[in-house]
């Protein structure tokens, strides 16, 4: 299925696929991530989000996969994630073909002769034909070319608002533009949950449809950075619910695990709970 969606161009099915299928039991994540990462090996910010898309399900990647993300990254000048001193980030020399006139060199006189006979006989139907896959190999590069430029123009302008902190120009370019850039809207979240901004973030889920909402799952995000920016809603989440849905927050280790570290005084209380309840282990 992979194979077909790469002859037909469709990375976007491609995606859908590998993010579908994260929970398909035995599914063979590190050749899905592979997948896609050659695929979009090209577009930076594409795969910027990739990697985004790997932490929020706790893919850890292996060597190979992780130099393919290097490379992607350190070619488009984007920043590394992480360290890259145990991957080979050298390319390796493209082994030395031989060319056609050091072929015609080494043939034997009468295969040197039926061979250029045949090449006349053949030469010009084959050179049409050639011409004209060129011609539509061009014409779709072209087009795959202007549209990713156009696409990587908007999410550079879009980046470029969240970073001078113009949030509210943010959202409306979001909607205006249709640009769901999933690292981009975490990252935007981030900012206006942790300065509180919650009629602009009202406003972009509101605008933002339904399906692309939750596909993307930002619900997750905006709670997690509630959680993040206040130990205390947190505590009295889990607080508050009923013994059968301690677990609804259905956080991953990783965001738990920064939720104590920038709220230590958590650990003590929630330790007196489990104490006092006796039905919520203490990690």
């Amino acid at each position: 299925m992979i194979e077909h969606f790469l002859s037909l161009g469709r990375l976007d099915c491609l995606e859908d696929l590998v993010l579908m299928s994260r929970s398909v039991f035995g599914c063979d994540r590190e050749h899905m991530y592979h997948q896609w990462v050659t695929a979009e090996a090209k577009n930076p910010a594409k795969i910027e989000e990739i990697w985004m898309e790997m932490q929020d399900e706790g893919h850890a990647p292996g060597k190979d996969l992780k130099t393919l993300i290097a490379k992607a990254l350190k070619s488009g000048g984007r920043p590394l994630p992480f360290s890259t001193e145990d991957l080979n980030m050298e390319e390796k020399p493209a082994a030395p073909q031989a060319t056609k006139q050091d072929n015609k060199k080494s043939a034997k006189p009468e295969e040197e002769k039926s061979a250029k006979t045949q090449e006349e006989k053949s030469a010009k139907p084959q050179e049409e034909k050639s011409a004209k896959r060129q011609e539509e190999k061009s014409a779709n590069a072209d087009e795959k070319a202007k549209s990713q430029k156009q696409g990587s123009g908007k999410v550079e302008k879009l980046n470029s608002l969240i970073d001078e902190n113009k949030t509210s120009e943010a959202v409306d370019f979001i909607i205006k533009k249709k640009q769901y850039h999933k690292g981009l809207l975490r990252k935007l979240i981030r900012i206006m949950v942790a300065n509180k901004e919650w009629a602009n973030l009202k406003k972009l889920e509101e605008k933002t449809p339904r399906g692309k909402w939750i596909g993307l799952r930002l619900d997750a995000v905006v709670r997690d950075e509630k959680y993040l920016n206040d130990g205390n809603l947190f505590y009295e989440t889990i607080k508050e619910a009923d013994i059968t849905n301690k677990h609804k927050a259905k956080l991953n280790s990783s965001t738990t695990k920064n939720i104590f570290l920038k709220n230590p005084e958590l650990l003590e209380k929630f330790e007196d709970l489990a104490s006092r309840e006796g039905n919520l282990a203490a990690n």
